[in-house]
């Protein structure tokens, strides 16, 4: 009885291993896959303006306020994949600290907008 127990266990835990196994090599070819279509997506990327203000539309010459236009290529020069450190390099009036002091501000950089 003992042999039929320690057979039943080998092979429950060959089952499990080979299930685990089988999922994170399957995970890593589904996120390649992932990253070859954002790779065929972000080539049809156009420039985007975003101005904050609620009044009537109006031009970026008639905005009373600077306005940052970063294109693709300046973020794709930088190198980095942190969208806020991408951003840090691109506007020279945002701040964002690496090592925040506060607790919550360890989980989620805030970012500054001096200007």
């Amino acid at each position: 009885m003992k042999f039929k127990n320690n057979l039943l266990n080998h092979a429950v835990k060959l089952a499990l291993t080979t299930t685990t196994a089988g999922l994170f090599i399957s995970g890593t070819a589904l996120a390649a896959d992932e990253q070859a279509e954002v790779t065929k997506v972000n080539k049809n990327v156009e420039k985007i303006a975003v101005v904050g203000t609620r009044s009537a539309p109006r031009s970026i010459g008639d905005s009373p306020v600077p306005i940052d236009i970063i294109g693709g290529e300046e973020l794709g020069k930088s190198g980095n994949t942190d969208m806020l450190e991408l951003l840090k390099g691109a506007i020279p009036s945002l701040n964002v600290h690496s090592m925040p002091i506060s607790d919550a501000a360890s989980l989620v950089r805030p970012a500054n907008l001096r200007g």
